[in-house]
């Protein structure tokens, strides 16, 4: 239990909401909120004894951001642990709670989903166990940073300034191990290479669609656009379905995103790289990264670390910069189990029978009574229905899953040598030792040199499908992973740049054959247009590259779209006629402002419903909307006539149907922004609030929140920002830290959060950087200590004890 003063006490009645008092002990009830969160505002200047074994300073910026200068290794990591302790402490707990499958005990029933997931795939288990296979010095920095966790930890309790979300709850968190770290990164890979969801669509769409339907709908739009383009040719693989490479269909809430794009040296007005990345994730608040400086020996890295793992995930150091982006190419599939009728605990392997390897998980809820959570297992993987919806209403047979991420390799160990590299080709070294779910570095260094190189573990099958694959089958079996050096890679191409965005990696014919659940190219092909249109760029045209909100999509489909509406304008009021008037002059931006964004996005998503609903059974009809992007857009600009097949729509619906939705939208947008159609900026429609966990839970605490603001970008726009269709078009995942470093300048990069570095609601820098990021500002990044003393907030020093 949290110990509190009884003025601590009140205070929290009153933003527990139990309380409604009009003074705390004679202070008025701002002044008392404004006390209590400022209170627990770790220090920037002070001195503390810990386990390092030199003396650490850590100098504490404007923005936040600590800057640490230490003499080994072993200090250095102390020490940033210590730094992310510090400011968000509570926030690595519920990451590791998230990874451990244990939220439910400290939040509750609404936890229970999250903590089953966790539990079933057993991110601990296999943390666990690559804990135990880890030597050296990635040994060592877990250790330190662990130590470093627990001294604010320690310092914390001492001082009885706990995180506010502590004393909200009422508890205390428990010292961080190692495993911590690694089951959090274990989580990581999930998060980025799981998307089991899109394989149980996959199945759907083959067996609800005739296949030249079915083919259409496991298509993305732009599909053209590869990361790299130099086709190879891989012989064909027998026993394949007939099906094409491609994309499974994304829903709403996992829609991809992240862009990492370079200008090399021909591209640039300074002659050296520019390397811009930003990836794309739920937002939540605090923000999911932490900005920070590692300096000492060896070592002199700026950039983000996601809080609980000892690395940097984009960053630079002296003479290397780094991005990444998601690449979806399938390391996960679905196996379709046989039961014995007889003996239902029975599964087939082969030409015998084997048990299912059961274990029982027991998951604690707060208020309730534990959670008895029985799961099955086969030699491929557990049994995951109970995660999944269903293709057949009345139930699927068991579904085991495969995934490159139940092997226990490394998920530190690339990170930390990633940061001294000294040049591209070193740091596309490091990246052939990574032996996980795949994405994509890109990597550029001071010498000129810049490039591309997937990395990761992506399976070899005797056929190619994107639904369902059957335990037993020789052709669905894996039979080794594509080797390093035919994985898609690009250095200094001739174009003068590289680029990612979730799309393909690469054409058909390449050397490997990869598919999975690539997003649309549209984001790829506004890269290819801007970088290939461009010389003399520097890091301000980057920047506004990261915040470019033009559509492709709306580009192609609009003006199809005015003219058809125009033939059935008979059938618009006068709203829908405002309305089609602002189509026809619209930019195809999703700035906040824009009235076209507005009117197209209403239509999009009510059109998008309509050709699901078409064809998919009604329980998965909502979750296909988000993959119907390919075949809404075809019937728009091609039509829906029977080429190939029946149409979509029978009957020749779709004109009266595209009629009918975007009635329908203009509808939707007049009931909540009113009939004047100039009123309908994209900022009024489609807001970014960063949300707290707790916020819900503890509505009366208001300064968890960070908004809500208007918010520029969509998805399938660089500055893509993904939303939840409700009353609004609530802004829920995007970029949450744009990065840019001009290998020009050799001190410092630039960079933008989507809130700020600290997570103490009462500290300035919890949502400080909110309105940059919004308007597409950055900050410099300094490396040099003249530039850090030039701009430090506080100098904190670690003593050995």
């Amino acid at each position: 239990m949290v110990t509190t003063t009884e003025w601590e006490q009140a205070v929290l009645a009153l933003l527990r909401g139990a309380a409604t008092p009009e003074t705390v002990q004679g202070m008025d009830l701002a002044t008392a909120r404004r006390e209590f969160f400022a209170r627990r505002v770790a220090p920037v200047e002070g001195t503390a004894r810990g386990p390092v074994r030199g003396r650490v300073e850590i100098v504490t910026d404007r923005r936040g951001v600590p800057h640490i200068f230490a003499g080994q290794a072993w200090d250095l990591f102390v020490a940033f642990g210590f730094a992310v302790g510090r400011e968000r402490l509570w926030q690595l707990d519920y990451r590791r709670r998230f990874a451990s499958g244990t939220l439910a005990e400290v939040l509750g029933r609404s936890a229970l989903r999250g903590d089953v997931e966790a539990r079933t795939l057993d991110f601990r288990g296999i943390a666990a166990r690559e804990w135990e296979r880890q030597t050296g010095e990635v040994r060592e920095a877990l250790e330190a940073y662990a130590a470093g966790v627990n001294l604010a930890r320690e310092q914390c309790l001492a001082q009885r300034t706990l995180p506010v979300e502590f004393a909200l709850l009422d508890y205390e968190p428990p010292l961080w191990h190692p495993i911590d770290s690694l089951a959090i990164a274990r989580v990581s890979v999930w998060q980025f290479s799981g998307r089991i969801e899109g394989i149980v669509l996959a199945e759907a769409a083959l067996r609800c669609l005739p296949p030249h339907l079915a083919k259409m709908f496991l298509a993305v739009e732009a599909d053209e656009q590869a990361i790299v383009t130099e086709p190879l040719r891989w012989p064909a693989a027998s026993g394949n379905d007939g099906e094409t490479a491609g994309a499974e269909p994304a829903t709403p809430e996992s829609v991809p995103g992240s862009n990492q794009f370079t200008a090399g040296p021909s591209r640039t007005r300074a002659g050296k790289p520019v390397l811009a990345s930003d990836g794309h994730i739920p937002y939540t608040q605090p923000s999911s990264l932490f900005e920070i400086h590692l300096c000492s020996a060896g070592c002199d890295v700026i950039g983000i670390a996601g809080p609980g793992l000892p690395v940097i995930q984009n960053g630079r150091n002296r003479r290397v910069a780094w991005g990444s982006t998601n690449n979806v190419s399938s390391g996960r599939d679905l196996y379709v189990e046989t039961v014995d009728p007889a003996q239902p605990d029975q599964y087939q392997d082969g030409d015998s029978w084997r048990s299912f390897e059961t274990r029982m998980e027991r998951i604690a809820v707060h208020g309730e009574a534990d959670h008895q959570l029985v799961l099955r297992s086969t030699v491929r993987g557990p049994v995951v229905n109970h995660l999944i919806p269903s293709v057949n209403p009345a139930g699927d047979p068991p579904l085991s899953l495969r995934w490159v991420g139940f092997e226990p390799e490394d998920t530190i160990g690339v990170a930390l040598d990633l940061i001294r590299a000294g040049s591209a080709d070193e740091a596309r070294a490091v990246h052939r030792r990574h032996l996980l779910a795949t994405n994509n570095p890109g990597f550029a260094d001071v010498d000129g040199h810049f490039g591309y190189q997937m990395r990761g573990r992506f399976p070899l099958r005797g056929r190619m499908t994107r639904g369902f694959r059957r335990a037993g089958e020789p052709g669905d079996e894996w039979r080794g992973f594509v080797p390093f050096d035919d994985l898609p890679a690009e250095r200094d191409p001739q174009r003068g740049w590289t680029g990612s965005a979730n799309n393909r990696p690469a054409p058909d014919g390449y050397a490997a054959p990869f598919y999975g659940a690539y997003a649309d190219g549209y984001r790829m092909r506004r890269i290819r247009t801007l970088l290939d249109s461009a010389a003399e760029l520097d890091p301000d045209a980057l920047g506004a590259m990261q915040n470019d909100t033009f559509s492709g999509r709306a580009a192609d489909v609009c003006p199809s779209l005015v003219a058809r509406l125009t033939l059935r304008s008979g059938q618009l009021n006068t709203t829908g006629q405002q309305a089609l008037a602002v189509l026809r002059t619209w930019d195809y931006c999703f700035d906040v402002d824009r009235t076209g964004a507005s009117v197209f996005q209403a239509f999009w998503l009510e059109w998008t419903r309509r050709v699901a609903a078409a064809r998919f059974p009604a329980h998965l009809a909502r979750s296909a909307a988000g993959g119907c992007s390919h075949v809404a857009h075809r019937i728009i600009t091609d039509g829906d006539g029977p080429a190939g097949g029946e149409p979509w729509f029978p009957h020749g619906r779709a004109q009266a149907e595209i009629v009918s939705a975007f009635v329908a939208g203009v509808s939707w947008l007049r009931e909540r922004l009113g009939p004047d159609a100039a009123q309908w900026a994209w900022g009024a429609l489609h807001p970014v609030t960063f949300r707290h966990a707790l916020a819900s839970r503890f509505p009366a605490c208001t300064e968890l929140n960070a908004g809500p603001f208007p918010c520029p970008g969509t998805t399938g726009v660089l500055n893509q920002n993904g939303f939840s269709a409700g009353e609004r078009y609530e802004v829920t995942s995007g970029p949450h830290f744009r990065f840019v470093a001009d290998l020009a300048v050799a001190n410092q990069a630039l960079g933008t959060h989507t809130t700020g570095n600290s997570g103490h609601p009462g500290s300035p820098h919890y949502a400080d950087q909110c309105a940059d990021w919004l308007a597409g500002r950055y900050h410099p990044m300094h490396m040099d200590r003249a530039d850090i003393t030039a701009h430090a907030e506080g100098s904190f020093v670690l003593e050995p004890a």
